[in-house]
């Protein structure tokens, strides 16, 4: 029995490098709090599951006195999101 099992281990951590292969150089929306969004190309995936981002920039959603959000851009060029971080990732759709 155990031998099935690491031989299905090995068959899920294959699948699992394929899919991060698929989503390189595909742009992703990363949250990284409740107010902070980072959008970029996907370059790079650590064994801690730090992100990297290529031609990136960040989306600050702020509340407004007013009552309407105010949205804030920055640009990042390249950047590191550390995986404890993150809380949803968003594949843009290829068009």
């Amino acid at each position: 029995m155990e031998g099935n099992s690491s031989l299905g281990d090995k068959e899920d951590e294959r699948d699992a490098v394929q899919f991060v292969k698929n989503l390189l150089r595909r742009s992703l929306w990363v949250q990284v709090d409740d107010t902070r969004w980072i959008y970029g190309e996907f370059v790079c995936l650590d064994h801690l599951k730090n992100l990297i981002l290529e031609n990136s920039f960040q989306v600050t959603c702020e509340g407004h006195p007013r009552g309407r959000d105010v949205e804030k851009r920055q640009r990042l060029d390249c950047c590191i999101i550390p995986g404890e971080k993150i809380r949803k990732i968003f594949m843009e759709e290829s068009s």
